[in-house]
């Protein structure tokens, strides 16, 4: 594959993470130009409140097929996942959202070792039974053929100062 260019690397720690979702926009109108017209939370049926659904399943949808996205690549019903969680740097631990690309789920394009697709690094995690809030998610964020990669590492567990601010009374 191509490998990721390093650009940055930041210790994160992961509070919690959405299912991947699914969502399609009105040709031309992108990401940014409002809601999407069509999504699916879990990607397997378009949700209830979708105002102009693409299909009954979201395995057969038109929009869900490669070569659909802008230019004839990709798909033009785009996955995504949600990171909510704080900077491990940030000593005010303000709670932030980041959002994994696609691709980054799956695999790390570079293969290097003690790096992970978010899904395997979660399966890491679990092999050894450590809740992903315990611990310090070193995130790389890359390039690879043109798009934004993100991939993950341990990087160690975390604070007890961090641990106080996670269990802490709302």
């Amino acid at each position: 594959g191509t490998p990721v260019r390093s650009q940055d690397i930041a210790d994160f720690v992961v509070l919690g993470y959405s299912d991947v979702t699914y969502a399609y926009y009105k040709p031309g109108q992108g990401m940014g130009g409002g809601r999407p017209i069509c999504y699916s939370v879990g990607g397997h049926a378009p949700h209830v409140t979708a105002p102009e659904k693409q299909s009954h399943a979201c395995k057969s949808c038109p929009q869900n097929q490669t070569g659909t996205g802008q230019g004839g690549h990709g798909k033009a019903c785009s996955k995504r996942r949600m990171l909510i969680g704080f900077m491990a740097d940030d000593a005010s631990h303000e709670v932030v959202a980041i959002q994994v690309p696609t691709l980054s789920n799956w695999f790390n394009p570079d293969n290097a070792p003690g790096w992970f697709g978010f899904n395997d690094y979660v399966k890491q995690l679990n092999q050894y039974e450590t809740p992903i809030y315990h611990v310090l998610t070193r995130v790389q964020v890359g390039e690879a053929a043109n798009a934004v990669r993100l991939n993950f590492a341990f990087a160690g567990y975390i604070s007890e100062e961090m641990a106080k601010v996670i269990s802490a009374p709302e």
